[in-house]
């Protein structure tokens, strides 16, 4: 913005935030991601058995996403609206997925 009011006359001088492009970490860069190690295979169904008698919200949304392979972002934000029933399609709108284009998933009778 600072830069946009100086090219157009607005105002003199430098940006007098451009020093913090040096000496503030980039973003995404301020701490290392652990990502969490895969179940075996073999464990699934005891989970997934496991996860079923959860009674709670969370457990039927970690559920869902296991079903259909949705991120969280894209899961927790779904609406009845996404969904068509007749079709068994949720479709995730752009501004919730990472591809930034409409995804249709397709729904299993359980999920």
């Amino acid at each position: 913005m600072l830069d946009y009011t100086t090219a157009s006359g607005f105002r003199v001088g430098d940006n007098p935030a451009r020093a913090l492009l040096t000496a503030l970490p980039k973003a995404g860069r301020t701490h290392k991601v652990e990502h969490h190690a895969a179940l075996a295979w073999p464990d699934v169904p005891g989970f997934m058995a496991e996860l079923r008698a959860e009674d709670s919200t969370t457990a039927r949304c970690l559920e869902f996403m296991i079903l259909s392979a949705a991120r969280p972002s894209e899961a927790t934000g779904m609406t009845w609206q996404e969904v068509d029933p007749k079709a068994r399609t949720w479709t995730v709108p752009a501004g919730r997925r990472m591809a930034l284009t409409m995804f249709p998933f397709a729904l299993h009778s359980i999920s």
